[in-house]
């Protein structure tokens, strides 16, 4: 792992001077990447306690929220590209600190058990809109992917203070 730690860090090395010489370029990329973080996980999670809520609703309510849901999956995603974006250039800047990080990769599997996740969650919501009088027990698939959604959000905020505290 050293050795491309190594390679890795010593071809962004320019980058990383860059970044380092810049608090401006450092305050963008560390406000980018809050934002965005802040943006797709508020609105998950705003979705995700909805989701959680609704399933003692009658089926009507539930599908008005379905409706909606689309929008937010949207939102979530255009902010996860602006987080993964600026995830990457930050990497680039620090890498010799977040490669051999085991923190790191646990927020890297967190990231990527939260994209499966909202797959999921996504084939869920079709599959209860072309059932418009689903059950409440169908609605439990939804609730299971909406409460683990939930718990990998605030994983993935806790992984990232933990790394850019434990250097």
């Amino acid at each position: 792992m050293t050795s491309l730690v190594e390679t890795v860090a010593a071809l962004a090395q320019p980058w990383a001077d860059l970044y380092r010489a810049s608090d401006l370029l450092q305050f963008g990329l560390h406000a980018t990447h809050l934002t965005g973080i802040a943006v797709a996980g508020g609105t998950a999670l705003g979705a995700d306690r909805l989701a959680l809520r609704l399933g003692k609703r009658p089926a009507a309510q539930r599908l008005a929220f379905l409706a909606a849901l689309a929008a937010k999956h949207r939102r979530v995603l255009t902010a996860l590209a602006f987080v993964v974006a600026s995830g990457v250039l930050l990497l680039l800047a620090q890498v010799r600190s977040h490669l051999p990080s085991p923190f790191f990769w646990i927020k890297m599997t967190t990231l990527g058990l939260l994209l499966w996740n909202g797959s999921r969650l996504r084939r869920a919501e079709r599959r209860l809109l072309a059932a418009p009088e689903h059950t409440r027990e169908e609605w439990g698939e939804m609730e299971t992917h909406a409460a683990r959604s939930a718990g990998l959000w605030v994983a993935m905020a806790l992984l990232g203070v933990i790394l850019t505290t434990l250097r």
